[in-house]
């Protein structure tokens, strides 16, 4: 027998799904945009792409000693603003 997941497990699953989106294309279109926009040189472009990479395995590794600390409902909304929070005012930006 199979149970249909809630509502808050289905939010929870597209909003993975939207982040796993975003930060495939980021990590996909980083190099060419350092490159066409930014005025990098094609070496550079390389190093920004390793920043980045070093900043998601941090985020990733950091999150994990974070979770278990998370206890309030206070603690998780938190967590979501400051995890996607930093999206608009870049979209606005740019």
């Amino acid at each position: 027998m199979s149970v249909w997941p809630g509502s808050h497990v289905l939010l929870h699953a597209a909003m993975a799904f939207i982040m796993m989106l975003s930060e495939a294309s980021m990590l996909d279109w980083s190099a060419v945009f350092l490159v066409d926009k930014a005025g990098m040189i094609d070496k550079n472009a390389g190093i920004g792409y390793t920043v980045f990479s070093i900043a998601i395995t941090t985020s990733r590794l950091g999150g994990n000693s974070i979770i278990p600390k998370a206890r309030t409902q206070e603690d998780h909304i938190g967590g979501r603003a400051l995890g996607g929070g930093w999206v608009l005012p870049l979209d606005v930006a740019g």
